[in-house]
């Protein structure tokens, strides 16, 4: 339980202060220049000066409450946009690693060059590539997904390698 000063308390209170100011404002209301008079007016401005310094203290907390909250908003703003930014920075990494060529399998750089590459090689050759160029029907990319559905077709280290074979063949004998 709070601790009470009894009178202090209560004069300290709405109720309080109320009776202080009627107390002094017939006191002030004696007869000019009297005792009384002197002691009302002197316990009026005794309440006012009280009064005044409460609301001054209590607006120096209201405005310090508001201080706290904004200060609050802003940590919580200054935080939201850096994880903002940490996500963007994240997101951006990913679409770099997305976009960035990889080294591409025989099979992928045969391909690239269309099946006229593929001519007079063995069917399983011709059929690996057209095994690659329907796999981007559904990823656009040479990523794991894509290698993952291509390496399904059964001859398709076989027709890599022959790939391999005849890209480094080509190479070494063009101009």
């Amino acid at each position: 339980m709070a601790e009470s000063n009894g009178l202090l308390d209560f004069l300290n209170s709405p109720g309080g202060m109320g009776l202080l100011s009627a107390v002094g404002s017939g006191l002030a209301g004696a007869r000019r220049g009297g005792r009384w008079n002197a002691l009302g007016s002197g316990l009026l401005g005794g309440v006012q000066g009280f009064a005044q310094g409460q609301e001054l203290q209590n607006q120096t907390e209201r405005q310090k409450a508001i201080e706290g909250r904004q200060s609050q908003m802003f940590d919580w703003q200054k935080s939201a946009h850096e994880q903002q930014q940490a996500a963007m920075a994240k997101q951006q990494q990913q679409q770099a690693a997305a976009a960035a060529p990889t080294p591409e399998p025989a099979l992928a750089a045969a391909a690239d060059q269309g099946v006229g590459a593929a001519a007079g090689a063995p069917g399983y050759v011709v059929s690996a590539v057209l095994v690659h160029e329907l796999a981007h029907l559904r990823y656009p990319d040479h990523g794991p997904e894509f290698q993952a559905l291509i390496r399904r077709f059964p001859d398709h280290d076989r027709a890599e390698a022959f790939l391999a074979g005849a890209i480094h063949a080509r190479s070494r004998f063009e101009v």
